[in-house]
């Protein structure tokens, strides 16, 4: 009954960290329009389905100025307010990136 029992729990926990090792996250980042105090950006995982964020050329600062229509929208803003703030620290505003992990 035990051993039985053992083996069930590591099927389970191998199906689990399977499952888990699945999972990626994908954002799309399109430069909207840019000018000499900021960038504006839209970010999701559809093209016709995009939030929108600011960045400060300055400073680095970022604003979410809208979500992306998805489920969890702060994930995919956070994940291409890092990006972003990534290519302004190499001084790069790129007219397409993405994140994906």
């Amino acid at each position: 009954m035990i051993i039985v029992l053992i083996t069930i729990i590591s099927k389970i926990q191998r199906a689990y960290i399977l499952i888990s090792s699945i999972i990626a996250f994908y954002v799309l980042i399109l430069k909207e329009k840019e000018d000499e105090i900021g960038v504006t950006y839209r970010f999701g995982v559809h093209e016709d389905r995009l939030g929108s964020l600011w960045i400060d050329k300055l400073s680095g600062k970022i604003k979410e100025l809208q979500e992306t229509p998805e489920q969890n929208p702060q994930a995919f803003f956070q994940r291409a307010a890092v990006k972003v703030w990534q290519n302004w620290k190499k001084g790069a505003f790129p007219e397409k990136t993405s994140w994906a992990s």
